[in-house]
């Protein structure tokens, strides 16, 4: 009896305090979580949220030809093309509508702003002649910033802006002149060395060319892969574009960002068309 009595006594000596070790441990576990309120599961939660990738709705709207096409016969090109009188009356709508106008190189900023301000991007592909003599009439006409992603050896070329052009258009504070490749190629066909060769000397090209720094990319034709992504970030893009439809932009798929082709509409039908796309 003596036995079990003093068993029981020296147990019951090392338990309590074991119990109370724990109570204590775990009420301070507790209350490190619920300082602000929040229980262990809630804590846990916000901090995936906080660490999950930003995305916001910025559209990024994708033109080619903004002119008063004189050859019907040029299908392609007419496909491509939009009124100057129906762009402009796009640009206007979208000012009275609240949105703000940045380039392609200030998207990041745009999506870690917190505030309410709507933002828009408006790109060009190509760097067409027409840009300068029948398009930034209307650009400059209302402040509107603009990206347009030059093919670095059809500078100069037929139907393509000379060098003097971009300066002049460059030097008026409107414009981010982008990349395009060296000669618009399909860039998932090349080997590696030639895909490197394709967005680096572009890029360094033109940076010397205009004393800029180059950091927007536009995928030619739209076409990408796994490869081309990790090779236009080496190359020390901040910012890519493709020709998919989409208007959110990803913190964590800057290198792909889609784009929306406006077409014709105006006024509330391009505003409800854009407000469609949630993707």
């Amino acid at each position: 009896m003596k036995t079990n009595y003093y068993f029981l006594l020296i147990s019951s000596v090392l338990i309590i305090p074991a119990w109370i070790f724990l109570y204590f441990l775990l009420v301070k576990t507790y209350f490190n979580y619920s300082e602000f309120g929040q229980s262990p599961e809630v804590a846990s939660f916000k901090a995936i949220e906080l660490n999950k990738p930003l995305a916001k709705k910025i559209p990024v709207l994708m033109y080619h030809y903004v002119e008063i096409n004189q050859d019907k016969k040029d299908f392609k090109r007419d496909s491509l093309n939009i009124n100057p009188y129906i762009f402009e009356k796009q640009m206007i709508t979208l000012k009275n509508a609240g949105y703000k106008f940045i380039w392609m190189s200030e998207i990041e900023q745009a999506l870690k702003d917190k505030s309410n301000q709507k933002y828009v991007a408006i790109t060009f592909d190509d760097g067409y002649e027409s840009f300068y003599s029948q398009t930034y009439l209307f650009i400059k006409k209302h402040g509107i910033k603009i990206t347009n992603y030059i093919i670095y050896d059809s500078i100069g070329k037929l139907n393509y802006m000379s060098k003097p052009q971009l300066q002049k258009i460059y030097s008026e504070g409107l414009l981010e002149i982008g990349s395009h490749t060296l000669n618009h190629s399909d860039l998932r066909a090349f080997s590696d060395e030639e895909v490197k060769r394709q967005l680096v000397s572009s890029k360094k090209s033109l940076e010397k060319e205009f004393g800029i720094s180059v950091v927007s990319f536009c995928y030619p034709f739209g076409f990408f892969n796994e490869k081309t992504i990790s090779l236009v970030n080496e190359a020390g893009y901040k910012n890519a574009t493709t020709t998919q439809l989409g208007s959110v932009v990803y913190e964590d798929k800057l290198q792909t960002i889609s784009r929306i082709r406006p077409g014709i509409k105006t006024d509330q039908e391009l505003l409800k068309y854009l407000d469609s796309i949630n993707y």
